[in-house]
């Protein structure tokens, strides 16, 4: 009869193995698809009570603004970076102007900052609840009134964490 107990715990220890590698794989399949699944838009006119907060980033500069910023997920932190001088020339030490926390999913953020055309004056690292890394400089593009220039998005091992514990 000990031998049936002691199978029947290496089973059940096998099983619980293959359902975290298969967690694993699922999720590691499905990064791509994980990371892109966001959505943050620049808007240039928005409802006054759809405000959830506002920040103000310039304020020496006249801004072009404001700027509402909406997310699909919660934002842990936004950072924005000073990258480049008033000429467009890049700073030789980027510095961390403004650094906001905790934006709720769907809530309006209203940015006031100035966005001159042609090149980036800063850089935005948004930090996500599940622990993405994206960064996103901010331009405008002359037609449309503003766009991201350059974005990119990382993932690390506490992405994976959330999803296989999610």
């Amino acid at each position: 009869m000990g031998w049936l107990s002691v199978s029947a715990s290496w089973v059940t220890l096998l099983a619980f193995l293959i359902l975290i590698v298969s967690k694993f794989l699922l999720v590691r399949h499905a990064m791509g698809n994980i990371i892109n699944d966001f959505t943050l838009d620049y808007l240039d006119s928005f409802d006054e009570e759809r405000i959830y907060d506002e920040i103000t980033i310039d304020e020496d500069n006249e801004y072009n603004g404001p700027m509402g910023i909406i997310s699909s997920m919660n934002l842990n932190t936004i950072k924005f970076v000073r990258i480049n001088d008033n000429e467009g020339n890049p700073l030789r030490q980027p510095r961390t102007v403004v650094v906001y926390k905790n934006l709720p999913r769907n809530c309006l953020l209203e940015v006031n900052i100035l966005i001159p055309e042609g090149y980036s004056l800063y850089e935005l690292i948004i930090q996500r609840e599940d622990f993405v890394m994206l960064r996103k400089e901010v331009s405008y593009n002359g037609s449309g009134y503003k766009k991201y220039s350059q974005s990119e998005a990382k993932a690390s091992w506490r992405t994976y964490l959330y999803y296989l514990l999610k």
